[in-house]
């Protein structure tokens, strides 16, 4: 039998969808479970649920368009610790290089945010530091934009293989940077919704 247990829900509005996910009102975005994007429309109100930082189903009035139970949860997080586990050093030793010097060309910031998440994580390095650094990049392509899509933009993420959720945490961050020219003094990690830890601070090596 299925549980669904620490729930708590959130009315949200649709603001824009895309082939990369789905972004609402408030400024937050994640990339949904495959084929849910296309069935939201622009400016309609549906109300989140979510567990923690992790939306865990949405519905439209009485009617879930989808909804993940504890046991599925669990399922997604222990397969996504599994390949991370598999594939993580390899790509460090692969990509270090690159990453310092990329790292090196974003604005202050930026590097501030990654330099937070190497000093309080426990492995940050091979946790969490080329997926934050594409969400960087792509804050500051964003940033530049004046959050529009652009054909750089498109490029990029064609290039990078980028996911919805980095496209809607790229804008948060983007927007905290446009409006306040600085970002919020609580950091969260970009993948805080899929492990768990908002800062990269306590994950097994």
């Amino acid at each position: 039998m299925s549980t669904y247990t620490n729930r708590r829900e959130e009315e949200v509005v649709v603001k824009e969808v895309s082939t990369t996910g789905v972004l609402f009102d408030s400024g937050w975005g994640y990339g949904p479970p495959e084929g849910v994007a296309k069935q939201l429309q622009v400016g309609e109100t549906l109300t989140a649920e979510m567990r923690g930082t992790t939306i865990t189903g949405l519905r439209r009035g009485d009617t879930w368009i989808y909804r993940n139970s504890d046991e599925k949860l669990e399922m997604d997080h222990l397969e996504l610790v599994a390949k991370f586990k598999s594939d993580r050093e390899k790509m460090l030793e692969e990509k270090r290089q690159d990453w310092a010097e990329r790292e090196a060309a974003l604005m202050p910031e930026l590097r501030e945010r990654l330099e937070h998440f190497r000093a309080v994580g426990t492995n940050f390095d091979v946790d969490g530091w080329g997926y934050e650094l594409i969400v960087c990049e792509l804050a500051q392509l964003y940033l530049d934009s004046d959050l529009e899509e652009t054909p750089e933009i498109e490029a990029y993420a064609d290039r990078e293989g980028t996911s919805g959720n980095q496209h809607g945490f790229a804008k948060v961050l983007a927007r905290e940077l446009r409006d306040k020219g600085l970002l919020p003094k609580q950091i969260i990690a970009a993948l805080a919704p899929l492990t768990g830890s908002q800062d990269y601070s306590g994950m097994p090596g």
